[in-house]
Order: structure tokens, then C-alpha cells, then sequence
């Protein structure tokens, strides 16, 4: 016969069931998130950019937001991030999502996708006195909006500007550089690779495709 399961071994497996809970709360909640943002950017793009060509969006591609913002969100949440940190996550994933569906198939992201979650961040860190946030937006904001400025939207566009503005205030100087500077190579190698060099490198989607990953690796302890 078996040794009786004690009060320890109740309360491990009792602990283990809420863990496995939350894990798959924040999961569905994350993916649920992306969906929402993606679906914004359809409501808002199909009556802005009425008339402009766009480009189609799998739903495979949905498919593959939803569970890397799914996976994100349980890293982050297997780390032991608070909930006030998890939820300021999953509204910034509504944000990302929106814009990386916008920038793939309108090719134009609209402002308040951008811009409205900076605010939000650059007013909270004015109120907390916490200076670097809005010099973390700043210091990253100023080489894209120069070259989005020389290359007249062909390499860069003020829609890459606005979301190194937001990676930077979400993720600090140091991070945002390295995160920014490496989606651009992947962006680059890629069209190499592709052998798209002559046409406009779509740069939008890596970089927020890299924020959202270092935003959940961040999360960790």
C-alpha cells in the first residue's frame, strides 16, 4: 500500500492546479488581445485606407500572432510578473497587434495605434517624475525619424519612427536600441535573401514583432 498523501503533497498539487490555471488564463487573455487589435485594425483601416491597395493577411498569420502573443504572455506570467504588469502587457499587445496588421496590409499605421499608448506612457511617466521613460522614447525616435526624413518613406517611414518612439519608452534606451537596431538587420537580410532589395523594405512588423518578445522577456525576474 501506498504512504498517504500528507498535507504537503495537498497543498503542492493545490498549487500546481492554480499555477496551470493562471498560466492558461493569461494565455487566452494575450491571444485575445492580438485578436482585438487585429480586428481594430480592420474596423479603422477599411474606412481610412478605403480605395488603397492592400495586401492580403492569412489566417495563418493570425494564427501565429495569437499564439506568440499567447506564448509571451505565459513566459511572462511563468516568471512571476505581477498582474498590474501583465495587464499593461495585453494592452500594449492590442496596440502592437493592430499595428503590425496595419502596416501588412494597409501599409500605413494609423496614429492612435501608436501614438495614444506613448501618450499614455510619456503622461504616466511625467506624473511618477520617471524622466528616463521619456528620454527612452526620444533617444530612439530621433535616428528613424531622420532617416524616415532622407529617404522620404522608400527605407523608413514615420510609422517606423512613432513605434521605435513606443519600443523606447516601454523598453528603456539601452534595450530599444539593441532590439530596433537587430529587427532592422533581420528586416534587410530577409529582403536580401528575397531578393527584394529594389522595392521598400516593410521594416514595421519586425520591430514590433522584437518589442513584443523583449516586452515578455522583460516581464521575467
Amino acid at each position: 500500500m501506498g504512504a498517504p498523501k500528507g498535507p504537503t503533497s495537498e497543498r503542492a498539487l493545490s498549487s500546481a492546479v492554480v499555477t496551470a490555471i493562471t498560466l492558461i488564463v493569461v494565455a487566452v487573455v494575450f491571444a485575445g488581445a492580438t485578436y482585438l487589435g487585429m480586428e481594430l485594425s480592420a474596423a479603422a483601416g477599411s474606412r481610412l485606407y478605403a480605395g488603397r491597395e492592400t495586401s492580403p493577411f492569412p489566417r495563418a498569420a493570425r494564427i501565429t500572432l495569437m499564439v506568440a502573443a499567447a506564448l509571451m504572455g505565459t513566459i511572462a506570467a511563468a516568471g512571476k510578473a505581477d498582474w498590474q504588469a501583465l495587464t499593461l502587457a495585453a494592452i500594449v499587445c492590442v496596440s502592437l497587434s493592430a499595428s503590425w496588421h496595419s502596416s501588412a496590409v494597409y501599409h500605413k499605421i494609423p496614429d492612435f495605434f501608436t501614438l495614444v499608448p506613448l501618450g499614455a506612457v510619456m503622461i504616466a511617466a511625467a506624473v511618477q517624475m520617471e524622466w528616463f521613460l521619456i528620454l527612452g522614447a526620444i533617444v530612439p525616435f530621433v535616428p528613424f525619424a531622420a532617416m524616415a526624413y532622407l529617404t522620404k518613406g522608400r527605407g523608413f517611414d514615420w510609422d517606423d519612427a512613432k513605434i521605435a518612439a513606443l519600443g523606447g519608452a516601454l523598453l528603456g534606451i539601452e534595450t530599444s536600441i539593441f532590439v530596433l537596431a537587430g529587427a532592422c538587420i533581420v528586416a534587410v537580410a530577409i529582403a536580401v535573401g528575397r531578393k527584394r532589395t529594389r522595392e521598400p523594405i516593410v521594416i514595421a512588423p519586425y520591430m514590433i514583432g522584437a518589442i513584443g518578445a523583449a516586452l515578455a522577456l522583460r516581464l521575467m525576474p
